[in-house]
């Protein structure tokens, strides 16, 4: 079945774009620009999250499948009214998802996930609640992150 994944997968796609022109056609729902950016971006998350799951020693499909979901989400909250502060915190924290669960996936092999996890957080409590107090809040982070490193090292050497 794993090697028959993406021609279900590519199925299942064909089959929806038909049933999205149907109702089209029919009447039933106005395909607009951003309807197509959600329909590519939401579409591709879950192929990429998909063939991870159909194989979960490789983690890479994560990374597009979890910023496309991602972004496909936050597109949608703003297409439904929402904020542009909340969608781009939405985008920019849900970026970072993958990467935290690439990284909860083998600690120590993939210790350097935490870093793009971090900024992509980072920035998005910077454009979203947070606002300009976030150029107080990174300083701050390092400062811990430092100090936490540094207590980690002394504690091993004892």
């Amino acid at each position: 079945m794993k090697s028959n994944l993406w021609r279900v997968l590519a199925g299942l796609l064909i089959m929806l774009v038909g049933i999205v022109l149907l109702a089209s056609q029919l009447g039933w729902v106005t395909l607009t620009g951003d309807f197509w950016g959600v329909v590519f971006l939401l579409g591709g998350g879950v192929i990429f999250l998909a063939l991870w799951l159909s194989n979960r020693t490789q983690w890479w499909p994560l990374i597009p499948g979890g910023v496309m979901g991602a972004w496909g989400v936050a597109t949608l909250l703003g297409m439904l009214g929402l904020s542009e502060t909340l969608t781009a915190l939405v985008g920019m924290v849900g970026s970072a998802t993958p990467f935290l669960v690439i990284y909860g996936l083998d600690r120590k092999a993939n210790w350097w996930a935490l870093i793009p996890a971090g900024v992509l957080a980072v920035v998005g409590f910077g454009v979203g609640p947070l606002g300009s107090s976030a150029w107080f809040v990174f300083p701050a982070l390092l400062i811990l992150a430092g100090v936490l490193l540094i207590v980690r090292t002394l504690l091993k050497r004892g």
